[in-house]
C-alpha cells in the first residue's frame, strides 16, 4: 500500500494530519494517491439504484486495496486508534443522479472517509454549482460540505450526522466516482 499512496504523506505529515483530525473532527488530505494506487481503480460494472423518492446513483465492486490491513493502518494514523472498515461503497453520480435527506435518513454513528477518485478535468475543476456535493448535518444545520476534488480523501467524524449528496444538475461536465465507509475501531 505504501506504493499506492502519494510519498507526500510520510509518517510526519500523518502525525500532523492526526492533529488537525483531533482538533477540527475533518481533514482533507489531496492528491492522496500516487499514480500507481489510481490505477487501481479501473472503471467496474455499475449497477444503478434508483428510488424516485429518495435516491439515484450507481454502485460498484469496491477494490480489495480499500479493505486492505495497509489502508486500515494509514487511517488509522490519523484517527489515531487502530481501525476496520466496514460498509465501503463505490458510487458514480452522473448528470440527474442525487440522494435526499429525509426523517428515515440515518445518522451516522462512526467516523467515515470519502475518497474522490473521479477523472480530472484538464481546463478546471468541479465546481459548487454543479452540485454533486455531499453534505453533512448536524441538527438541521450544515456542519461539512465535501465538494467532489480529483485524488482527495476526506475523513470525518461522522456521529451523529446525516448526510446527503446534492443532485447533479445539466451543468455537470462529468460524472463524479468516490468510494465511501466507516471507520470503526478495532
Amino acid at each position: 500500500m505504501a506504493d499506492l499512496i502519494n510519498t507526500f504523506y510520510s509518517a510526519q505529515i500523518l502525525a500532523q494530519a492526526r492533529e488537525q483530525y483531533l482538533g477540527c473532527k475533518n481533514i482533507s488530505l489531496p492528491q492522496f494517491l500516487s499514480a500507481k494506487g489510481l490505477a487501481q481503480f479501473k472503471d467496474p460494472k455499475w449497477k444503478r439504484t434508483f428510488h424516485p423518492l429518495t435516491e439515484s446513483y450507481h454502485t460498484a465492486k469496491v477494490p480489495q486495496v480499500i479493505y486492505s490491513k495497509k489502508f486500515a493502518n494509514m487511517l488509522s494514523a490519523i484517527i489515531g486508534v487502530k481501525i476496520k472498515i466496514e460498509d465501503a461503497k463505490t458510487f458514480k453520480f452522473f448528470k440527474g443522479d442525487y440522494t435526499l435527506l429525509a426523517d428515515s435518513t440515518k445518522h451516522h454513528n462512526t467516523p467515515a472517509f470519502i475518497l474522490n477518485i473521479n477523472k480530472p478535468m484538464e481546463k478546471s475543476a468541479w465546481k459548487e454549482e454543479f452540485g454533486g456535493y455531499t453534505s453533512f448535518l448536524q441538527k438541521n444545520e450544515e456542519a461539512v460540505r465535501v465538494i467532489p476534488q480529483y485524488n482527495k480523501l476526506f475523513i470525518i467524524d461522522a456521529r451523529g450526522i446525516r448526510s446527503f449528496t446534492k443532485y447533479i444538475n445539466h451543468r455537470a461536465p462529468f460524472p463524479i466516482t468516490f468510494i465511501t465507509g466507516k471507520i470503526l475501531p478495532q
